[in-house]
């Protein structure tokens, strides 16, 4: 994966990712179990500091570990 602009959040890797996997953001947070206007809350950077269950729940529905929201780096599966 490669991105010609540095990732300023977390927020912007989940977008990145719910984009690249076909999702709105109504689905990913069907799908993580959260809901949608902390996904969005989230993605937008109005929330700083989301919970570490909250990131790992999406980062499951993405199919992602969640270091890789953190670090911008995709691991090795």
């Amino acid at each position: 994966m490669q991105r010609s602009a540095r990732m300023e959040h977390v927020g912007e890797m989940i977008r990145y990712h719910r984009g690249e996997a076909e999702m709105t953001q109504e689905e990913l947070a069907h799908r993580a179990g959260v809901s949608p206007s902390s996904l969005i809350g989230i993605e937008t950077g109005e929330t700083r500091r989301p919970r570490a269950g909250t990131l790992t729940k999406i980062a499951r529905a993405l199919e992602l570990d969640p270091r890789e929201l953190l670090t911008g780096k995709v691991l090795a599966r």
